[in-house]
């Protein structure tokens, strides 16, 4: 009867392993897969609303494709037009000419319209920024790293790091708002206003923060800096243009004494 007992435990024992465990890990797995892909859908939505000035042709790896192409691949203007610009797929060419601080970039549609342009600057410690108006895009890339882009604008600014890693800096809400797996948390209970409430509803299960108070100083600083002394931190690397993150957004982001989370 012992020994009967004992077999019958040893087998239940193998089926766990051998049956149960997986199936048990693959569940969770796609658990955390459909967790991940939600958080990612959402922080797309809040970029797309919150940046309307970078719809619909500027996401940030759009930006990053053509400046690592433009720029560490040598992709040359032929007769000061790229067929095809590599990141922008609305446009059927660039044309490309020399500007005061950079290249000035046309984007034309198949017909010939003009649908978005930008400056193109080198930038110490980086493969290049891209000017949009009153904002700038930053991209580096460590070697063998995909890479990653800060963008700066005088109310808003984000990081991004591929494939899906956010962190955003808004004066839309009142005061800092974290979000993560265990909900959404204010720094400071007494804020209640529509606004926070509303930024809160759009971003949780975001996986990112709402830094209060808008975007850092200005980019165009005496010297060349970037938004605050020491700024340029968080994905795409830290005040020293040291690049890219390892792994997922580092923490920092713009230099001023609001709170920040990675993600």
């Amino acid at each position: 009867m012992e020994v009967n007992l004992g077999f019958v435990l040893f087998a239940i024992l193998m089926a766990y392993l051998v049956v149960v465990r997986p199936i048990l890990g693959l569940v969770r797995d796609r658990k955390a897969s459909l967790s991940s892909g939600e958080q990612a859908a959402k922080a797309e939505a809040l970029f797309r609303a919150t940046f309307p000035e970078l719809q619909p042709h500027f996401h940030p790896a759009s930006v990053a494709d053509y400046v690592v192409a433009r720029v560490e691949e040598g992709l040359e203007p032929v007769k000061g037009v790229i067929e095809k610009p590599p990141g922008f797929a609305a446009a059927a060419r660039a044309r490309v000419s020399i500007a005061q601080k950079g290249e000035r970039t046309i984007l034309e549609d198949a017909a010939g319209k003009p649908i978005a342009e930008f400056t193109l600057e080198k930038k110490d410690g980086a493969l290049g920024a891209l000017r949009l108006g009153a904002g700038k895009f930053t991209v580096r890339q460590k070697p063998g790293r995909a890479a990653t882009v800060k963008y700066w604008h005088p109310e808003r600014e984000f990081e991004w790091e591929p494939p899906a890693a956010w962190k955003f800096k808004t004066a839309l809400a009142d005061e800092p708002v974290s979000s993560s797996d265990r909900g959404t948390t204010w720094s400071d209970s007494s804020s209640s206003s529509d606004r926070a409430a509303t930024a809160a509803a759009a971003f949780a299960g975001a996986g990112g923060t709402f830094d209060g108070g808008g975007a850092s100083a200005g980019w165009d600083a005496p010297g060349g800096g970037d938004p605050t002394p020491g700024a340029e931190a968080g994905v795409g690397g830290g005040g020293d243009d040291s690049g890219s993150t390892d792994s997922g957004a580092s923490s920092g982001g713009a230099g001023d004494d609001s709170s920040s989370t990675s993600y």
